[in-house]
């Protein structure tokens, strides 16, 4: 998918949150949200389509998929300042 195309997709995922625009604490609600799911994509990319992690980094990282979405859901909605 060229670059272009990666980029309206993001849009469009956030444009999902920022619905609720009113509960972001973050100082600036479209910046977090944005930051936010990229921090999501490169995460899952990295250690889902490219398995960059290492059997090194294995004991420090997600045990299953069930974990690792609850990690990922933790760190996305505590960067909102949503509880």
């Amino acid at each position: 998918m060229a670059a272009v195309g990666r980029i309206r997709t993001i849009r469009r995922v956030a444009d999902f949150p920022l619905l609720k625009r009113k509960e972001i604490k973050h100082p600036d609600p479209v910046v977090a949200v944005f930051f936010a799911l990229i921090q999501v994509a490169f995460t899952l990319r990295d250690m889902i389509l490219l398995d960059t992690m290492s059997k090194d980094w294995s004991s420090l990282l997600p045990k299953d998929d069930d974990q690792l979405l609850g990690e990922l859901t933790r760190a996305f909605l505590r960067h909102l300042g949503v509880r």
